[in-house]
């Protein structure tokens, strides 16, 4: 009973992503992806203040020794979900602030990888709850960066800060 549950909890918490999102609903990504507005599926939120959402997640699947619970690996990605992003106009300063909140988010997956592996080349297996904290420390931090990346472009608004923000994640990628 408890590998069912375990297995339930591991889908249900960190299966989400391929659960509730299809292949066609999915941007992955890689070197070179490109976010287009038909990218963008969901309907606007009217009564927002925001022009666009992007819906952008790190996450990390992982497989572990059901016997002793421990961690053997672990897989880290970031993806653009179609179905819960929506853009209000085709403007194509929008859609590069909206691409580069993708890149910043690739930035931070980078960074999780890193991570992982230090923790993967200290300890031959690891715990659900380090690599939980490793996420958890990884999110909180590319959510602060993404907030600070909003407030200093105005939101693709200030088109000096915004060419500014582009290079400064371009050359950390």
């Amino acid at each position: 009973m408890k590998k069912i549950l375990l297995v339930f909890f591991c889908i249900f918490f960190f299966g989400k992503s391929y659960a509730t999102v299809g292949h066609n609903d999915t941007i992955y990504w890689y070197a070179g992806s490109q976010l287009d507005f038909l990218d963008f599926r969901a309907l606007p939120d009217t009564a927002s203040a925001n022009d666009a959402i992007s819906s952008i997640t790190i996450d990390y699947e992982y497989s572990q020794i059901m016997s002793s619970k421990q961690i053997v690996r672990v897989s880290v990605f970031c993806y653009f979900n179609k179905q819960q992003s929506w853009i209000k106009k085709k403007d194509s300063s929008l859609l590069n602030h909206e691409q580069e909140h993708f890149n910043l988010a690739e930035l931070y997956t980078r960074k999780f990888r890193k991570k992982i592996s230090e923790y993967f080349t200290q300890n031959k297996t690891g715990s659900f709850e380090a690599i939980q904290k490793l996420y958890f420390d990884i999110r909180a931090a590319y959510e602060a960066q993404a907030m600070l990346y909003d407030a200093a472009t105005e939101h693709s608004k200030n088109k000096k800060l915004q060419v500014e923000w582009n290079e400064k994640i371009r050359q950390k990628g």
